[in-house]
């Protein structure tokens, strides 16, 4: 109730669940990789690095695990 009073008109407590699901729903959806990450585990850092040094635009390609 509190987040839908910072929006003008407040929208009801049905709406603002709906437009969360709406814009988060994926999140329900979480891959076994996206699964691990969500733990946040810092055993899993090897695997998070892995999976950003794998990303297409090569970003992190020359990422180092400390």
């Amino acid at each position: 109730e509190d987040i839908g009073a910072l929006v003008v008109p407040i929208p009801t407590a049905r709406q603002l669940a709906d437009t969360v699901q709406r814009h988060y729903g994926f999140l329900a959806e979480l891959s076994a990789d996206e699964e691990i990450i969500a733990r946040a585990d810092e055993r899993d850092r090897s695997l998070v690095i892995a999976l950003l040094r794998a990303l297409p635009t090569l970003r992190f390609e020359n990422l180092v695990l400390r």
